[in-house]
């Protein structure tokens, strides 16, 4: 089914009961949010007000078919909803992850990502992130000057990424 196809189903699916009789719309939409006391839409029927205004516009039914009470949904009422296009957690809330797979922030190198409001930037990459050899012997495994700068060029980019990324702040 078609996106155009949902939707229209959308705009007519009803709740029957066993004997295929209605028992109320879950979906609906226009201009106004029905008035409490409405007949005809199910419990938990979701009601999209499309009058063109800011602020919230997904209701959803908390009372019976006989008698509806649409309340507006918000980050509390929805629970793990955060929309797709962006948005603000309320505060103190948490994102929750599962504990068998897990979960990616970015699933590929070349998508962005920025925290604490830096720019989004790429996954750096460079040679200076290499692994740093092993050392054996020197002051702190540093077994040579080249093996020093090794060291403090790896320092350097993870620092840069870091900054970069938003991480880390890089100065007061």
């Amino acid at each position: 089914m078609n996106a155009q196809a949902f939707a229209r189903f959308l705009q007519v699916a009803v709740v029957s009961d066993a004997a295929g009789q209605a028992k109320g719309l879950v979906y609906a939409r226009g201009a106004a949010v029905p008035a409490d006391a409405s007949t005809g839409y199910a419990k938990g029927c979701l009601f999209i007000q499309t009058d063109g205004g800011t602020g919230t516009t997904v209701y959803t039914n908390e009372g019976t078919v006989a008698s509806s009470d649409f309340n507006a949904l918000n980050g509390a009422a929805l629970g793990s909803y955060l929309a797709l296009a962006g948005g603000t957690l309320d505060d103190a809330a948490d994102i929750a992850l599962d504990t068998t797979t897990g979960s990616k922030l970015g699933t590929a190198a070349a998508q962005k990502l920025g925290l604490w409001g830096v720019t989004p930037v790429v996954q750096p990459a460079s040679a200076d992130q290499a692994a740093p050899a092993a050392y054996a012997t020197g002051a702190f495994g540093l077994d040579s000057d080249a093996n020093a700068e090794a060291f403090y060029d790896l320092v350097v980019a993870m620092r840069t990424a870091l900054v970069a990324a938003g991480i880390m702040k890089g100065s007061a």
